[in-house]
């Protein structure tokens, strides 16, 4: 399983995402001479939300002067600090019309 931040004894391993795949299609229509192209791409076609950076601080204490989580990889006497991840888009459609008028 992927790790999505370092740390020790998370709870739930909630540090951990689990295995995935993302796919990718696109098709093209090209002119005569490659002088236009039309296409359609997909991206994460399946829709797949993951994780591509996560942190862990003491978002509910305050990031200054909190209380007595550290915010920290590892537990403090108030336990573990809050985990925040940046996801990955999901599902997106794109339509690309190139033109070369001067090929």
């Amino acid at each position: 399983m992927p790790v999505t931040f370092p740390a020790v004894g998370r709870p739930n391993n909630d540090n951990y995402q689990r295995s995935f795949y993302k796919t990718d299609v696109s098709i093209a229509l090209k002119g005569p001479e490659d002088r236009w192209e039309f296409a359609l791409i997909g991206k994460n076609i399946t829709d797949k939300l993951t994780a591509s950076n996560c942190t862990a601080s003491n978002f509910a204490g305050g990031l200054v002067l909190g209380g007595d989580n550290s915010g920290g990889r590892s537990p403090s006497a108030a336990g573990f600090s809050e985990a925040e991840c940046n996801a990955d888009s999901g599902r997106s459609l794109w339509v690309r019309l190139t033109l070369r008028p001067f090929k």
